[in-house]
């Protein structure tokens, strides 16, 4: 009888700890893959060298000229320009725009919320709607938060993202290089990787069909 006993409770004893092993290791992982989703980025593409002529938007041709594309529900954006108004802060040496993708067919207060609010608390920066991603695609720009930088003349300067990680906030790579480039004159062209959203999905691309 105490035998039976004893090998009961060694089996209730080891049910319990592999129960806690495996909670710790679904725990862990679930953390490792919050972290690869923070750490990737997305497929960002490659701008034109030069400010394209089939843009409907007019650059400066006094100071330098950065775009950033966002996708108005994109919760990763908020991040993203947050930094952008820090960058905006350090240099009067910016014609700053921000291009809001609006499908085609849905009504314009469909982009309000808060990553619009967020674009309207940046000052001297314009906001424009950019009707079914046609900016977007002149500029081949997929991701939101996705920024360019051209120079006066008309030179792609820089491509990518303004911060460390989805949702990340703090010093980054392209926010230095943007701001190296437009205050120090520095001539190097230069690119990040973009932690975002996609801008345009699959069905608008396709005329908004499902």
């Amino acid at each position: 009888m105490e035998a039976s006993v004893r090998q009961s409770n060694f089996a209730r004893t080891t049910f319990l700890g592999l129960a806690v092993l495996l909670w710790i290791c679904m725990i862990g992982g679930a953390y490792d893959l919050l972290l690869l989703h923070e750490q990737a980025s997305s497929a960002d593409g490659k701008p034109p060298a030069y400010w394209p002529l089939r843009s409907a938007l007019k650059p400066t041709k006094d100071k330098y000229n950065l775009i950033m594309f966002v996708h108005p529900k994109c919760p990763c954006t908020n991040a993203s320009l947050n930094e952008l108004s820090k960058i905006t802060a350090r240099s009067k040496n910016l014609n700053t725009v921000i291009c809001f993708y609006k499908p085609s067919g849905v009504d314009r207060n469909w982009l309000h919320g808060r990553v619009w609010d967020s674009a309207a608390s940046i000052p001297e920066v314009k906001k424009v709607q950019d009707e079914n991603g046609v900016e977007a695609r002149v500029f081949r720009s997929s991701v939101s938060g996705q920024v360019v930088l051209y120079s006066p003349s008309g030179h792609l300067m820089f491509s990518g993202g303004v911060t460390a990680g989805r949702a990340h906030e703090g010093d980054n790579l392209g926010a230095d290089r943007i701001l190296s480039v437009v205050n120090n004159q520095s001539g190097r062209q230069s690119s990040t990787s973009v932690f975002g959203c996609s801008l345009i999905d699959a069905a608008t691309q396709t005329g908004g069909r499902k």
